[in-house]
């Protein structure tokens, strides 16, 4: 399992991987967070951003205020890290996902947004690698329906899903719960769509020279997977 903007990069060292379908997004539950002080983007003169999607939506973020990535240093860091240097002053703002929204205005910070605001959304995608899915693809059907089921539970009731989280991994209960009700758990096939989008982010990692070439997108995005071997 792994969001589109870290399993694209990976597609692209191991073309074998290949992606089943989608069974979480959200355009709500990563948020802007700027330092007090703060008040709109044009003041920004650094940001903190963790790889992947943090990178990319802080690009976006600024390209959709007119303003210039280049002209801002962008620092990447850990999650931990990043509340701390906004504390500190070492930042003006960041883009993240709770707990460490949570923390960033523990720290002073203020909430100015989500990524959904300037057309940013994630989507997590369920991968195998294609030499096993040949041999397993009704072992992988079953696997997607489990995590299908799972999906259907936690919307039910994010509630006990929140407790499940803070039994497995100590995460705050009040915090989860909120955040379940910011993410859609929609099990579905990949679409034109998602190429589409996956292609956007494919474009930015090239331009930022994170990678060296573009994945084949009809052949690692199995689109209509999930409705002809999960749904």
């Amino acid at each position: 399992m792994n969001a589109d903007s870290t399993a694209l990069p990976q597609m692209v060292s191991n073309p074998r991987l290949r992606a089943l379908g989608v069974f979480q997004s959200s355009g709500r539950y990563l948020k802007v967070v700027l330092r007090k002080g703060i008040t709109s983007p044009s003041q920004i003169r650094t940001m903190g951003s963790i790889q992947g999607i943090g990178l990319y939506a802080t690009h976006e973020y600024l390209d959709h205020h007119g303003i210039d990535p280049d002209s801002v240093k962008i620092q990447q860091s850990s999650p931990q890290e990043i509340p701390s240097m906004l504390q500190r002053g070492d930042i003006d703002g960041y883009i993240l996902f709770d707990p460490w929204v949570t923390k960033g205005v523990e720290a002073g910070g203020h909430i100015a947004g989500s990524i959904g605001d300037f057309g940013v959304t994630y989507q997590q995608w369920l991968l195998a690698d294609d030499k096993w899915l040949k041999n397993n693809e009704e072992l992988a059907g079953k696997v997607f329906k489990v995590v299908a089921e799972a999906d259907r539970l936690v919307t039910k009731d994010p509630h006990a899903a929140a407790l499940a989280a803070h039994e497995q991994a100590q995460l705050p209960v009040a915090q989860t719960e909120k955040g379940v009700g910011e993410i859609s758990f929609t099990p579905r096939s990949l679409t034109s769509a998602d190429v589409t989008s996956s292609r956007k982010i494919v474009d930015f990692l090239l331009a930022q020279k994170l990678i060296k070439n573009a994945p084949d997108y009809d052949t690692v995005l199995l689109r209509g997977w999930y409705d002809r071997h999960a749904e």
